[in-house]
This record gives structure tokens, C-alpha cells and sequence, in this order.
């Protein structure tokens, strides 16, 4: 993945693109990375690979729930062994 310092945003932003076009690009500040820059189809295209849920508490399916619960209980047999 191709890198460039933050400083360098304003002043090679047609260079950060053009690498953004070939692939992510990794924008570091004081060394560590910071942002990644890329092509609007890369982020599509990362964000239908994410198969990610989130739930709150009232929203857990109840196989989630159930799940959880056997291993709430399991750890607390463990606990007392």
C-alpha cells in the first residue's frame, strides 16, 4: 500500500490520488497511520464483503440470545469447578 505523510496532502494531493486510483493509500500523521484514500468502487466493493450485524439487547435474534446464554452458563459452571 502505497504511503504519504499528512504534510503531504495539500501539497501532492494529484500524486495521492493517482496512487488512490492503483490502490489504497495509507495517509500517516507523526509516522502512524492515520486515514486510507481510495476508489469509491474499492470502498463499495469492501463494504459488501462486510457481513458484520449489529444488535442491540431487544434486537438479538433469539438464536443469538440463546447462544449467549449457554455460554453465560458455561463460563459460570467453569467458575465454580
Amino acid at each position: 500500500m502505497t504511503t504519504f505523510p499528512s504534510s503531504d496532502w495539500t501539497r501532492k494531493s494529484g500524486d495521492i490520488f493517482e496512487a488512490a486510483r492503483r490502490g489504497p493509500v495509507t495517509i500517516t500523521q507523526r509516522k502512524r497511520p492515520a486515514f486510507v484514500v481510495m476508489t469509491v468502487d474499492e470502498f463499495e466493493r469492501l463494504k459488501a464483503r462486510d457481513t458484520r450485524r449489529h444488535y442491540t439487547i431487544d434486537s438479538l435474534p433469539d438464536e443469538f440470545f440463546a447462544k449467549a446464554e449457554a455460554e453465560i452458563e458455561r463460563m459460570k459452571r467453569e467458575g465454580d469447578e
